[in-house]
């Protein structure tokens, strides 16, 4: 798992030091640092953090516009920041708040109150992040869902109706058109839902499917669409019941996908598509 990074941002070296000392030896965790708000907004913008600590006196852009311009950037709207600043007065507390600022610590801090206000940070954004990956993991295996059963019924309807036409002309051949009808649905369900399935996923998730043609341009469209029921953490039986499968017949292509990965026995599958 990947270590959080911190961005510190004060225009005082000694205080960015304190700050860097107290989280470097009780967390584990990245830090960066900046002394002014404009390298403070481009660090934001080029490494994304995961918290930033925000000093409020500082030449040029000061803390309070940082985090204005900061939260005016859809890149960098939801970093939390937490404000360190000598200023204690209410009117100072409601600007910060009003900014964005996500907690309020004065100086000088106690290192305690700062690891604890740090980590509680850091956990809701966490939680945050999973109920967004959540949302988003539902929200795709619904639309999943719903093409699904709409394109299986029309195939039904289609097959049911010809299936009647046929059955006047040629009586005799019923099984047979029977068994061609299934075949033909089964086919082009699979071809036709997975089509739609993919243009809806790739709209919100593109690098994902790009990283991994990338790295495995072998992939056949099912095997793809596997690996998006696996990156969704959907466990096999859920996976057999939105594809129309038997639960053996995705295990056995769940261990056809790992070979294909080149992944082993030891390897975590769900892990390595998860990935990309």
């Amino acid at each position: 798992m990947p270590k959080n990074l911190i961005l510190i941002v004060d225009d005082n070296p000694h205080a960015v030091s304190l700050v860097s000392i107290v989280l470097s030896r009780k967390m584990d965790c990245e830090l960066a640092v900046a002394f002014d708000g404009s390298t403070a907004i481009k660090q934001a913008r080029e490494k994304n953090p995961d918290l930033i600590l925000m000093d409020w006196q500082m030449p040029g852009i000061d803390g309070i516009r940082a985090i204005e311009i900061l939260k005016e950037d859809p890149a960098t709207a939801s970093i939390p920041v937490i404000m360190i600043t000598c200023y204690s007065e209410k009117d100072y507390l409601e600007k910060a708040f009003n900014a964005g600022v996500i907690d309020f610590i004065r100086k000088p801090f106690d290192n305690l109150e700062l690891l604890v206000r740090v980590k509680s940070v850091l956990t809701t954004r966490d939680y945050y992040n999973q109920m967004i990956e959540a949302q988003k993991r539902e929200s795709v295996a619904l639309s999943m869902q719903n093409v699904q059963s709409e394109e299986f019924r029309h195939k039904c309807i289609a097959a049911l109706k010809q299936l009647k036409s046929l059955y006047k002309t040629e009586p005799e051949n019923t099984v047979a058109n029977i068994d061609k009808i299934i075949g033909d649905l089964d086919t082009e369900l699979s071809s036709s839902s997975w089509n739609q399935i993919e243009k809806r996923i790739k709209d919100t998730d593109q690098q994902f499917f790009k990283s991994l043609s990338e790295k495995h341009p072998n992939l056949t469209p099912s095997e793809m669409k596997l690996c998006l029921y696996l990156r969704m953490n959907l466990s096999t039986k859920e996976i057999a019941s939105a594809t129309y499968q038997t639960y053996d017949s995705v295990r056995i292509a769940r261990t056809r996908l790992r070979k294909k990965l080149n992944l082993t026995n030891d390897d975590n599958l769900v892990g390595y598509i998860s990935s990309f």
